[in-house]
């Protein structure tokens, strides 16, 4: 997709897994903090992802359009 080229073109490495090795996990333009886990809408990586960050690793959750606006720039 161009979002991942865009990410290829800045040097940056696209995964679909989430490992202690990430450091964004981008997702959808959604408030992650107001979602609970108990309606079930949060994805299982950003689940993971949260742990991982509870264990210390530096991973920034980050919606899509705050990448976009910093490619721009």
């Amino acid at each position: 997709s161009e979002i991942k080229q865009m990410i290829v073109d800045r040097s940056g490495i696209v995964s679909n897994n989430i490992s202690r090795k990430i450091n964004y996990l981008v997702v959808g333009d959604l408030d992650v903090n107001v979602i609970t886990d108990s309606e079930n809408i949060k994805s299982t990586k950003i689940v993971k992802a949260e742990k991982l960050i509870e264990q210390g690793y530096d991973i920034k959750i980050i919606p899509i359009s705050k990448l976009l606006k910093g490619c721009a720039e």
